[in-house]
């Protein structure tokens, strides 16, 4: 955001309920530390949520975080929140993912394809290993498409897909 940095993150607060909420704080200009209250986004979206990540896309900033789950075998829904801005305020949260992807939210990856940046939702499977190892789980990694006003479309489990490279 214009050689600024923001970073999202999952509140936990000893005593203070509800707890687990999501919060956007603007960094110093040397990235080292935040700006603190004045400059923060203060709470908003579900609570007891964790795993934030954000990315920018045709003019909105899009916050995505799941319920928390634990490393659960399930998975846990994902939402999206958007703004105009990284501090907000933010839309009330719309669901990204469907029950048909069992996976917890993890990052989402930007890239350039063909058809210009575009963006692969990754999950983490908990519980998936063959072997039981909870660092052999597998990935999910899936697409996310748009709809023509800019919002993410509900995602289902999708066995494969095609990236178009320029």
């Amino acid at each position: 955001y214009g050689g600024e940095g923001y970073v999202i993150y999952t509140s936990h607060i000893t005593g203070y309920n509800p707890t687990h909420q999501m919060s956007v704080e603007k960094l110093s200009p040397d990235f080292q530390s935040t700006l603190g209250k004045g400059q923060n986004s203060g709470f908003f979206g579900n609570s007891f949520v964790e795993a934030p990540t954000m990315f920018k896309y045709n003019g909105f900033y899009y916050a995505v975080f799941g319920e928390c789950c634990c490393y659960c075998k399930s998975g846990s829904p994902v939402y999206y929140y958007r703004s105009t801005h990284p501090l907000g305020p933010y839309s009330n949260g719309v669901q990204l993912t469907d029950t048909t992807i069992t996976a917890q939210q993890t990052n989402i990856l930007p890239f350039i394809s063909s058809k210009g940046k575009e963006f692969i939702w990754q999950g983490d499977r908990w519980q998936s290993a063959p072997d039981g190892i909870k660092g052999h789980d597998f990935t999910y990694f899936g697409l996310i498409s748009f709809d023509n006003q800019g919002n993410p479309q509900k995602m289902s489990w999708q066995d494969q897909f095609t990236i178009d490279m320029p």
